[in-house]
């Protein structure tokens, strides 16, 4: 074998590696449905199939609320994160509060300790908290409307 036929070999190896960890990358970014559109977009021949895709697409968005997907530590440790992100010192120490006494209902002292069988309770319990946050956020504003007349 000559020298131009192997580097040209590794040329072609490059690209098909360079391509595969492109499209790896995409996918990890959520990418997956960008790419199916970017590749039905690319080729004017699959225009008819980027039509009959998209009612497949709504049925699938219509079935995934009947569908409960498997919770993972990551969708828990997200929930509560949201929960704790606020700019309010006073605030923060009832959320940690209502944090603390949730992980103290399960005896374990932080969200990662959970187990994999009560994540759906321990987000149940915390959106318990966030409704009565809702619904005292609306009786105030009541309030303030009464407090008028």
């Amino acid at each position: 074998m000559s020298i131009e036929k192997l580097i040209s070999d590794l040329i072609v190896s490059l690209n098909a590696n360079t391509e595969a960890l492109e499209s790896h990358t995409a996918l990890l970014k959520g990418g997956i449905s960008k790419k199916k559109t970017t590749s039905d977009s690319e080729s004017d021949d699959e225009a008819p199939k980027k039509d009959t895709k998209k009612p497949a697409k709504d049925q699938k968005i219509a079935k995934k609320p009947t569908k409960k997907a498997a919770l993972t530590l990551d969708d828990v440790k997200s929930a509560f994160g949201e929960y704790l992100a606020v700019e309010d010192k006073a605030e923060l120490a009832d959320r940690k509060a209502n944090v603390g006494a949730i992980l103290a209902s399960f005896k374990v002292k932080q969200v990662r300790d959970l187990t994999d069988d009560t994540f759906e309770e321990a987000l149940e319990l915390l959106k318990e908290y966030v409704d009565q946050l809702e619904a005292a956020a609306d009786e105030s504003e009541d309030d303030d409307g009464e407090s008028l007349i």
